[in-house]
């Protein structure tokens, strides 16, 4: 009996260390984080790499970035197809990402989503991006 509880132990070791070293199918990263406006960037890129994880060639694989304050922040290319992946394959796309000049940026903290699509499954990332700028020399009176 205690043989076969340590057997089903190593199969549940296994099963949860093979999850932990599994290819991720979205790895994101910002060239500049954080985009410190105070220097003169304007913009930063975002080098997001899809890797197929799955068990077949993805003719098509759709890649988005969708910032969660679509006004405040502007991605370029917002989407973009990738074409063929191959199974176990990698493709490296990057996106600008800045502050959109319409509108009045705050500093902080702005999350975008990233979304891939591949073989019909939907992948997503979170990434965080951070803003400093100049603080208001405006006076609040009470």
């Amino acid at each position: 009996i205690a043989a076969l509880v340590a057997l089903m132990a190593l199969i549940l070791l296994f099963g949860i260390l093979s999850e932990l070293i599994k290819p991720q199918a979205i790895e994101a990263s910002f060239l500049d984080n954080p985009l410190d406006l105070t220097k003169g960037n304007s913009f930063t890129k975002l080098s997001v790499t899809i890797t197929n994880v799955s068990s077949k060639n993805a003719p098509i694989v759709l890649v988005e970035v969708k910032p969660e304050n679509a006004k405040s922040i502007i991605v370029s290319p917002s989407q973009t197809d990738l074409g063929l992946v191959e199974m176990g394959n990698r493709r490296t796309n990057e996106f600008i990402v800045r502050p959109n000049p319409a509108e009045k940026i705050l500093a902080g903290t702005y999350t975008l989503n990233v979304f891939a699509v591949m073989n019909g499954e939907r992948f997503q990332k979170q990434m965080v991006l951070e803003i400093k700028k100049q603080p208001s020399n405006r006076k609040i009176c009470l």
